[in-house]
């Protein structure tokens, strides 16, 4: 009996997964900026305006992504 042999997982499985991959890929970006954002301390105690908020949230991403 060969134990090196590989399961492979079933075609619905595979095309399941094929399926979820795009979404995946195109919600990343933004998962990473909102973690980006979550580790700012003025994200976490800040007692202003929303609309105030998201300037500031822009400014921060543009210079996360000069690092």
């Amino acid at each position: 009996m060969d134990r090196c042999t590989r399961i492979t997982a079933p075609s619905s499985l595979r095309s399941a997964r094929t399926a979820n991959r795009a979404p995946a890929e195109a919600r990343a970006p933004a998962e990473h900026g909102m973690a980006l954002l979550k580790s700012w301390q003025i994200f976490r105690r800040s007692r202003i305006s929303p609309n105030r908020m998201t300037a500031i949230a822009k400014a921060v991403l543009a210079l996360e992504r000069q690092r």
